[in-house]
């Protein structure tokens, strides 16, 4: 990792006539370089809270930010459930009835007229509630005291699973 060091550089003009200097400041163009972004490179999304997606760049003249959403091209800027910095290119998705249009891989791009910095990709996922198969399960009669081993194959989801056991009509924590 390499520090970005932005410097004014000032020319010095002695006048003839009297003994001050005059300070000229000269800018230098710099390209950009994204100096700050997601910590995570997989994202699951909070549910209701709001998650930020950070992307953050310098260069002289200052870049530009654009976003990609799945290889293609993402405007947060237009989006009324994003908000958006004016400084960064970080946005904020905020918790809404259609979390699951975010879900996706995002990508950040700071640009200005000398190049263009790219951010490596973020997955953002939006988990969904896991769903048992609709199957009928027979009953299974064990000699009291004997061991017993019953089946049970939850379906995949993000978070861990808790299992719990009904019989009957009671709960138990397995």
């Amino acid at each position: 990792m390499f520090s970005v060091y932005v410097q004014l550089l000032f020319c010095l003009v002695p006048f003839l006539i009297h003994s001050n200097a005059i300070e000229i400041p000269l800018s230098v163009e710099q390209l950009p370089v994204i100096v700050d972004v997601s910590e995570e490179s997989q994202v699951a999304f909070p549910v209701d809270e709001e998650f930020s997606i950070k992307c953050n760049a310098k260069g002289n003249p200052a870049p530009v930010y654009k976003w990609t959403k799945d290889g293609k091209q993402f405007d947060p800027y237009t989006d009324p459930n994003i908000k958006t910095s004016d400084q960064s290119g970080t946005f904020t998705i905020l918790p809404n009835d259609n979390i699951s249009h975010y879900d996706g891989v995002y990508r950040c791009y700071a640009s200005n007229p000398l190049g263009t910095a790219m951010s490596e990709d973020t997955k953002f996922i939006v988990p969904g509630v896991p769903k048992f198969p609709n199957e009928a399960v027979p009953p299974v009669v064990v000699e009291e005291g004997k061991p017993v081993v019953l089946r049970c194959d939850p379906p995949q989801g993000l978070s861990p699973v808790h299992i719990y056991w009904m019989t009957l009509g009671k709960f138990s924590n397995v």
